[in-house]
């Protein structure tokens, strides 16, 4: 890998070849932090963080996280999962505008949530 370059998804093949180590997970670490530490390319004229300024450090922070599924294969590397079980709330919501009672939020709710296990 160039220039701290490699394939995009290098981290999930890594991951699903079951050739994790230290040294792969530092190396994605480190090509990480080369990218957080490039200075910005976007300014805003009132000197407000831009959209790419906020996700560098949201990133930042959460940094610690960021490569948990390398080590642990109980954590998916995407969250589709966790997407896929909020789209039949979302779909619902947007089909009828709204819940009508908190009560029926939370009827639907215990619904879902005895259907969904």
């Amino acid at each position: 890998m160039e220039g701290g370059r490699g394939k995009p998804r290098d981290s999930v093949h890594h991951r699903n070849g079951n050739d994790i180590g230290e040294e792969v997970r530092k190396e994605m670490e480190e090509r990480l932090g080369k990218l957080l530490e490039r200075p910005p390319v976007y300014t805003k004229e009132n000197g407000e963080d831009t959209e790419l300024d906020k996700l560098k450090k949201g990133i930042a922070k959460h940094r610690d996280y960021i490569f948990t599924f390398l080590s642990n294969p109980e954590v998916p590397p995407t969250n589709n999962n966790s997407e896929k079980a909020l789209r039949p709330a979302k779909t619902k919501l947007k089909v009828s505008g709204c819940f009508r009672s908190e009560e029926g939020a939370e009827n639907y709710a215990t619904v879902v949530h005895k259907v969904c296990r």
